[in-house]
């Protein structure tokens, strides 16, 4: 929904990550899930988690200013190995992982989308979960219509497939019963084979 640059704070000298709104999706629904992302994720303070530091508009360019992790997503590590991660270092990773999306649960939200491209691994070897473009408080009424399916598809739970109810069990079926965990293992996509509904 937003596209991320690589900025520079000015007053500070020091490199962040400046996430702005597409143009084209600036009505209300889309506005309200950017603004959604920069609130739920302002929440959470844990070092697996990328840190987000400010959020505003200017000139009806809404915009959130994150933490720059530099480093590579999981699914460019594997990408770049060329073949699937050694299990000692893919388990670590998901461990780590795991850690920050409970902490994203303990503030009440989901996630969501938890997918290899949304695993940033720096270049110190910290291990931080992002993007949280989809994220949604369970106690609050999603901005989605009942049996609407959001989500990429190929590393979705079944649940999220159908637009059916989720909870906190979507995002753990999206780390370890899901895709993610074989992907690494052993680069094996688990959805090749089944017929999705249309989307």
């Amino acid at each position: 929904m937003g596209e991320v640059y690589l900025a520079e704070h000015l007053m500070l000298h020091r490199e962040i990550a400046l996430k702005v709104l597409i143009p084209d999706r600036m009505n209300s629904e889309h506005v309200e899930r950017f603004l959604r992302e920069a609130r739920s994720c302002s929440r959470i303070e844990h070092p697996n988690v990328v840190t987000i530091h400010d959020v505003g508009e200017e000139n009806e360019t809404y915009y959130i200013v994150m933490q720059y992790v530099k480093g590579k997503n999981l699914a460019e590590i594997v990408q770049t190995q060329g073949g699937p991660l050694p299990w000692r270092t893919a388990l670590k990773i998901l461990r780590y992982d795991a850690s920050g999306l409970a902490a994203v649960h303990k503030q009440g939200l989901l996630h969501r989308d938890i997918k290899p491209s949304n695993i940033m691994v720096g270049d110190d070897s910290r291990v931080q979960l992002m993007d949280f473009g989809l994220v949604r408080d369970e106690a609050q009424s999603d901005l989605t219509g009942t049996g609407v399916i959001m989500g990429t598809p190929i590393f979705m739970a079944p649940e999220q497939c159908t637009g059916s109810k989720l909870d906190r069990r979507t995002d753990i079926d999206h780390i370890g019963q899901n895709d993610n965990l074989r992907q690494n293992l052993r680069r094996f996509t688990s959805f090749r084979l089944l017929k999705l509904p249309n989307l």
